[in-house]
């Protein structure tokens, strides 16, 4: 619908604009060969494993870090293997559950490092908050129910920030 100019909606109600957007990209450089565009889809989530080594990085446990990088390797592999017995979500099937795993990910990585530099310098960048706010809208977008995400973020932002100001912060809110 698409990529023949009828837009996103095409009659019905968008719940995932971004995620079909994702795939309407993927189609214009793959064609309509399912093939193709199934690769370049697990291409794009192969950032899986690397965005959950970082997170155990920049959390230090590193070891954590591989073995879930290592995990979720694993669990692809077999979800790949185990299609034909039964149904489960995998990168060969063109459904949101992992690009929507990717952007949590993200939003995971973003939040780390902006409690982080709360806490070390007791102030955030301005580009870390403006990236956890675009990772938060983009995980809407590919899936609403992602929206339950948004208060976590929020209350998160606010017990840490307690933590480190007091009613300092609070007052000055």
């Amino acid at each position: 619908s698409v990529l023949l100019g009828n837009g996103f909606r095409n009659g019905m109600t968008v719940v995932r604009p971004l995620y079909i957007f994702f795939l309407s990209a993927l189609h214009w450089i793959a064609g309509t060969n399912y093939l193709d565009l199934t690769t370049l889809q697990m291409i794009v989530l192969a950032l899986i494993p690397a965005l959950i080594f970082r997170l155990g990085w920049v959390l230090r446990l590193r070891w954590g870090g591989l073995l879930g990088a290592v995990w979720v390797i694993a669990r692809e592999a077999t979800a790949i293997r185990l299609t034909p017995l039964i149904q489960v979500s995998n990168s060969r099937l063109l459904m949101s559950e992992l690009p929507m795993m990717l952007m949590i990910l993200w939003l995971a990585n973003v939040s780390v490092s902006w409690m982080g530099q709360l806490y070390d310098d007791g102030k955030a960048r301005r580009s870390t908050v403006i990236l956890g706010g675009v990772a938060a809208g983009m995980g809407i977008l590919v899936r609403t129910q992602s929206f339950v995400l948004v208060p976590a973020l929020v209350g998160l932002a606010l017990i840490v920030g307690y933590r480190r100001f007091g009613w300092k912060l609070f007052r000055s809110l």
